[in-house]
């Protein structure tokens, strides 16, 4: 029983992200916390808003798509094979080098896809007829189109739950920008934020215990994270600064948000150790979202083709009799006791932490 609290105590030190925040950061080049895959963003470094790739394991920036329409709002596919974007007010997918694009919507007024976590639906934002803005679903061919939201404010940047039972969006239909949460069929919409400020732009950790969101409540606008049901708002940036649209690294141990805080709308990073700026141009660079990693060897518990918290949790469960197992519990068995215990989600949290580069198999 000792391990298991030492190991739960550990995972709860991941999903607070209390991170230390402030004037302290690594500047591009220099030494980076694990971030999970390559990093795709927007920039207009081009001439107008096109799509790039960036990333521990890549020889600088890559650039994803050429053409003289903008592109934007890039979501990885939970599989981190493709990406799903905006282009002239469309939705559309491509894999993961760029290729093989498919062109999804034509309304023309559609943006800020979101891939749910099974990879079989994409919740968007549509503007109506009427001017309205709301929080669309449909299946990832384009297909059964359906309005979620439906209410007379504007509703936009949809998330999922990494259960793919609700989903996060924020609204205007208080007053001002309030972050709501509902089911995925859109029922029982409520709103967790409740402030006079603006809060949006919300992203759902993978490990499903928090929400990190940005917000102007101080008179500027800093990342915050909260409890999904709204409690225990915390700050994690606190710079003079602009720190807008959040995204939590896959593995729940890093966000990803774009900031002017060097002079210029850059790519920066928040690990435990506090921000560092990831993209380095004089060009207008924003919307970063982190790729999964795809790893469905020993460690995949949750059979979502990678290795991350989740699986630690489940470990963690199963070893305290809390769960009799899952169908890919087999794959929890990573050293030579010959047992599937906290030893072993220890393992994969140090994986998930870049402190070991691979899962030891037994």
């Amino acid at each position: 029983m000792p391990r298991i609290g030492l190991a739960l105590g550990f995972i709860a030190t991941l999903f607070c992200v209390t991170f230390v925040s402030g004037p302290a950061r690594v500047s591009a080049g220099g030494p980076t916390p694990p971030l999970d895959g390559a990093i795709v963003f927007v920039s207009d470094r081009d001439g107008d808003f096109e799509l790039y790739l960036t990333g521990r394991f890549l020889d600088g920036d890559v650039q994803l798509t050429h053409n003289a329409t903008n592109d934007d709002d890039p979501d990885w596919s939970p599989d981190g094979t493709k990406i799903a974007f905006m282009r002239a007010s469309n939705i559309w997918v491509m894999n993961a080098d760029g290729t093989g694009e498919v062109q999804l919507t034509s309304m023309g007024r559609d943006s800020q896809p979101a891939w749910s976590p099974n990879g079989l639906r994409i919740a968007f934002m549509r503007e109506l007829a009427g001017g309205n803005r709301e929080v669309l679903v449909m299946f990832d061919d384009g297909s059964g189109v359906i309005n979620l939201s439906n209410s007379p404010g504007n509703d936009f940047s949809p998330d999922w739950s990494p259960d793919g039972m609700k989903i996060v969006f924020d609204t205007s239909r208080d007053g001002n920008r309030e972050i709501y949460t509902m089911f995925a069929n859109g029922s029982g919409q409520t709103n967790i934020t409740d402030n006079p400020g603006n809060d949006a732009d919300a992203s759902w950790a993978l490990a499903g215990f928090r929400i990190a969101f940005a917000s102007d409540r101080t008179g500027n606008t800093e990342l915050y994270s909260m409890e999904t049901d709204g409690g225990d708002v915390r700050q994690l940036t606190d710079d003079s600064a602009f720190d807008g649209e959040p995204s939590f690294a896959p593995s729940g141990i890093g966000i990803v948000f774009r900031s002017n805080r060097d002079g210029n709308e850059e790519i920066y990073g928040l690990s435990p150790v506090g921000p560092y700026r990831i993209t380095d141009n004089p060009a207008f660079e924003r919307a970063p979202d982190v790729q999964p990693v795809s790893n469905a060897g020993p460690g995949d518990t949750s059979c979502d083709k990678r290795v991350d918290a989740i699986d630690a949790s489940i470990v963690l469960q199963y070893d305290a009799n809390l769960i009799e197992g899952t169908y890919c519990i087999v794959n929890g068995h990573m050293n030579d006791d010959s047992f599937i215990n906290s030893i072993d989600a220890v393992i994969m949290l140090q994986f998930v932490a870049g402190l070991i580069d691979h899962i030891p198999v037994s």
